[in-house]
């Protein structure tokens, strides 16, 4: 029997194609090539007669003549349709052995003449010919054989390592690179018909690709969909595809994952094609499972343990991804390690799953092995990683012993507080309903909120200060673990077993505040899914109550004479509350190839605030049930207030005050809750006038807040250093940390806000936060300001009562000018030409209204701690006044210069809204003047900075 056809050019559905002459004198070439064409006809010809004899005799015997393949009785005209396409494309006039190869019949039959062979090769091979072709030969030149298009017309998936350069070249110059094999399919009519095809289980192994074959490939593929006239949709969601997996800056560690996941990928766009879209979550659930099975896969069972435990192989390379801003800065570390228990690996979840089901995290690097040679000892030995490599040990499989021991650990609960003492102060007071699960919390541990259950293992390097100070990172581990807080290190087999499947660590890192170090628990640290366990996480699921330094001042302002303060300090307030031990898999630690367990609520996690605050705010409220209602709290300080229930006069004048209750008392409430509070010798102070809280002291008797002579030194500093810096750039770091300094400052210093804006919006706007940049020459003139303003000692700020002074005061503005009208009488101020201009507007000449009433206010008076109520119809001005600063300069320089006139005295502006149709000032800003004899005297100079713009009438 003949060959039959290839799939290269056998269609299921289409017709068959014929060949139509091109009309014209005919050159040598296209006389060969018809030579070519009847030979291969006649070739055609006779294996048909024979297939018909065939046949007959099939017949005659009795037998099924369909035996004989009926797809041959097409193959003339495929094969002339065949020529007629490498013509058009120039493929047998350019390369005649290309022509050759997309044919799909032996260019010769076994009939052939020598003679004919003969004529043919002095055609082909005529000076005509390779004349044309003499810079033919391209070494880097990629031709995709036909029998590519037919694998895709057959939706075959083809397997990558089909598109390297070797194996393209090798089958332009050879049918015979890979063989074929017979395929059936059925067409629009429903007969089945054979093709050959080639026969892919023969190519080269995909899994044998190396990385950087595995991209060369890939962009033979592409250049592949191209040629073919693939969608521009669809061969740019194939580009993206590609993109997405090498923009995983672990794609080299994660390669063979990468390379399963896409070849499954490949398969079903081949089979049924789609626009491929890596941004959903079907894409990124997919690599994610690759990287869960080929994790699965290097935990081949090698030998079978007591009580059939699988004994892991001795390493398995992780996969470090390092803290950082660029997530290109990969440090790829070899660590020694045993994996967990195959079993282990299906316990997914911790109890808190919303769904109360499985649910999925995003994608997360896991532990990985490599396949190339630099697993091998000796090639492990040779790396030189940028950090130094942590390694574990070998662990054999755990004993029964060790397993409970672990198992015991895992479960324990580690808190001060005593459950029995809480539910009896909450019964008492009738508080149980309001905080139904504190004792639960503090009995069995708290939930850190809702997170998903971990599919995959995540193991982050620490962070560079981390590295940097070991033995400030050790002291603190021996310290936590000495506690209780913290369990010891164990290996990664048994921190599997110790939290019943995966788990995540958090990088460390140090900081030093007033040159005390202090360890973060970067909690915020993202996987490669881009999810980190604090973005699994509200604080809002935790809500809890934050007293703030206004109603701090709001408790002291109204507090009568007598009134004092004592100062608690909690003790590890967070690191008190215990977590549930199914949430303790998030929240891990990882130092020198070691798992350190955590058993409460560490700092850096979002909702550690919120599991404190419960404890704290019922704490609060049992103080209030008590009799104590003066408790203000941030975070681990608590400051109480107390006022006197009686007092005395004594001989000397002095006045002798009562009160109901003393510190002692605070303790005797507290001591059963298990609570614990630093000595007030060390942290803290007793019962007394002057106080600390929130960063701020504060003179109770004396109604005034300070900036502490400490603080205000290292902000001067602060401040000083940063103008050294001129006119150089800054970073994004040191500007915003000098910004929240100086919001800071502003509670005391209330001026201070009109000198922000400038250095306000280069923080926002800061073009990139990695970069320096230059600020402003406002910036650097305001912080100017600043300087001088802290460098005056006992920056301070009064806090008595203000009394209200009702002047019937009416302020406006227009085009024409000012008008300033109280109680009945009136002074007007007229706009010179030109203001309107550099950004002094409309809403400028409101704020100047509101300031010349500032001004006549101090200039006609000599109040102090007062508030004077008055009248506008602008809404922004108000809105402005209120916040005490602008974005537009002019105005933002009237709101410095009120600020700076009506501190000293503690005197207060309240602009009212009121409508313009009986706003008193509107008419009077128009122009209209009001009689001579009500006209307002007029004591004070407008500032040199006006004095251009506005004549007083």
């Amino acid at each position: 029997m003949s060959q039959p056809t290839t799939g290269a050019t056998a269609n299921p559905t289409g017709p068959t194609s014929t060949v139509n002459p091109k009309p014209g004198p005919k050159s040598a070439e296209d006389v060969a090539l018809d030579k070519l064409r009847a030979k291969m006809n006649k070739d055609v010809a006779m294996r048909n007669a024979k297939r018909a004899d065939r046949r007959k005799e099939l017949t005659a015997q009795g037998k099924d003549p369909k035996d004989v393949s009926e797809d041959e009785k097409d193959e003339s005209d495929i094969l002339i349709h065949t020529v007629r396409k490498a013509v058009e494309a120039k493929v047998l006039s350019s390369s005649p052995v290309k022509a050759a190869a997309t044919t799909t019949a032996p260019a010769t039959s076994a009939t052939t003449t020598a003679t004919s062979m003969d004529a043919t090769l002095s055609t082909v091979f005529s000076d005509a010919v390779t004349e044309k072709n003499k810079t033919a030969y391209n070494p880097n030149d990629i031709a995709f054989h036909e029998d590519y298009k037919a694998l895709l017309v057959h939706k075959i998936s083809i397997p990558l390592s089909m598109f390297h350069p070797t194996y393209l070249h090798a089958m332009q110059y050879s049918d015979d690179s890979l063989p074929r094999i017979k395929i059936t399919r059925t067409g629009t009519d429903g007969a089945s018909k054979n093709f050959s095809v080639l026969d892919i289980s023969k190519a080269p192994a995909e899994a044998d690709l190396a990385r950087a074959d595995f991209l060369v490939c890939y962009n033979n593929l592409l250049e592949f969909f191209t040629a073919i006239g693939c969608g521009p949709r669809t061969l740019q969601g194939l580009n993206e595809h590609l993109h997405a997996m090498l923009s995983d800056p672990n794609f080299a560690m994660w390669f063979e994952a990468y390379k399963a996941f896409d070849r499954d990928f490949r398969a079903k766009f081949f089979k049924d094609p789609f626009i491929p879209d890596p941004s959903t979550k079907f894409w990124s659930d997919g690599v994610q499972t690759a990287k869960d099975n080929y994790l699965l896969n290097q935990w081949e069972p090698q030998a079978t343990g007591e009580q059939g435990q699988v004994r892991p192989s001795a390493t398995v390379v992780v996969v470090l991804v390092p803290f950082g801003p660029y997530a290109s800065d990969v440090v790829s570390l070899a660590i020694a390690r045993t994996p967990a228990h195959p079993q282990h690996l299906a316990k997914a979840g911790g109890p808190f799953s919303s769904s109360g089901g499985t649910a999925c995290s995003s994608a997360s690097l896991i532990t990985s092995s490599s396949v190339s040679a630099s697993t091998s000892q000796s090639a492990r030995s040779s790396l030189q990683p940028t950090m130094a490599s942590t390694c574990a040990p070998y662990a054999p499989t755990l004993t029964m012993e060790r397993r409970n021991a672990l198992v015991t650990e895992a479960h324990k609960v580690v808190t001060p507080y005593k459950p029995a003492g809480w539910r009896h102060a909450l019964q008492k007071y009738n508080l149980i309903d309001k905080y139904p699960n504190l004792i639960f919390d503090i009995t069995h541990g708290s939930p850190i909120g809702n997170p998903p259950s971990l599919t995959s293992t995540f193991l982050p390097p620490n962070m560079p200060s981390a590295e940097e100070n070991p033995e400030i990172i050790e002291n603190y581990l021996q310290d936590e673990i000495a506690a209780g807080r913290m369990g010891e290190g164990m290996t990664i087999e048994e921190a599997f077993e110790f939290f019943g499947g995966h788990f995540r660590t958090a990088p460390l890192g140090v900081v030093f505040d007033q040159e005390k170090p202090r360890i973060i628990h970067n909690l915020s640290a993202r996987d490669t899914g881009g999810s980190s366990t604090n973005s699994w996480l509200d604080a809002k699921d935790w809500p809890t109550r934050w007293y703030t330094a206004s109603m701090y001042e709001e408790a002291v302002v109204q507090a009568p004479p007598g009134t004092q303060a004592a100062a608690l300090d909690w003790v590890k307030a967070y690191r008190c509350s215990p977590v549930i031990f199914g949430h303790k898999r998030y929240i891990a630690t990882l130092w020198k190839g070691r798992v350190y367990p955590d058993h409460c609520a560490p700092f850096g996690l979002t909702t550690s605030g919120g599991i404190q605050g419960c404890v704290a705010d019922a704490f609060n409220d049992i103080l209030n049930a008590a009799g104590i209602p003066g408790v203000f709290k941030w975070v681990d300080d608590h400051n109480i207030l107390r006022s006197p229930i009686a007092q005395r006069t004594l001989d000397n004048g002095d006045v002798q005050y009562s009160y109901d209750f003393d510190l002692q008392t605070i303790f005797d409430i507290s001591q059963p809750l298990g609570i614990l509070w630093h000595d007030v010798s060390v942290k803290g102070h007793d019962f007394q006038y002057v106080t600390s809280y929130v960063g701020f002291m504060w003179d109770i008797a004396e109604k005034r807040v300070y900036l502490s002579e400490k603080k205000r030194e290292k902000y001067l500093k602060k401040v000083s250093d940063f103008l050294l810096r001129r006119p150089s750039s800054v970073s994004y770091k040191e500007a915003s940390s000098l910004h929240g300094t100086l919001q800071h400052v502003c509670f005391v210093c209330k001026a201070g806000k009109a000198y922000l804006p400038a250095l306000s919006a280069f923080v926002a706007h800061f073009p990139n936060k990695w970069v320096a940049h230059h600020p402003s020459k406002t910036v650097w003139s305001d912080l100017e300001w600043w300087r001088d303003c802290l460098a005056q000692p006992s920056l301070s700020r009064s806090l008595m009562t203000r009394q209200c002074i009702i002047l019937d005061i009416w302020v406006d503005a227009s085009y024409w000018g000012i008008g300033l009208v109280v109680g009945n009488q009136w002074a007007a101020w007229r706009l010179k030409d030109g203001w309107h201009a550099e950004g002094r507007d409309i809403g400028w000449a409101e704020s100047i209204a509101v300031e010349v009433a500032a001004r006549y206010i101090t200039s006609s008076t000599s109040v102090i701690d007062a508030d004077f109520p008055l009248n506008s119809d602008n809404t922004s001005v108000i809105d402005t006044h209120k916040i005490g600063r602008s974005r537009n300069v002019h105005r933002n320089a009237s709101l410095r210069r009120l600020s700076l006139l009506l501190a000293p005295r503690n005197l207060t502006l309240s602009p009212s809204y009121v409508e313009s149709a009986v706003n008193l000032a509107d008419p009077i800003s128009r122009g209209e003047l009001g009689p001579q004899e009500h006209r307002l005297d007029i004591n004070f100079l407008l500032p040199e900075e006006l004095t251009p713009w506005l004549d007083h009438v």
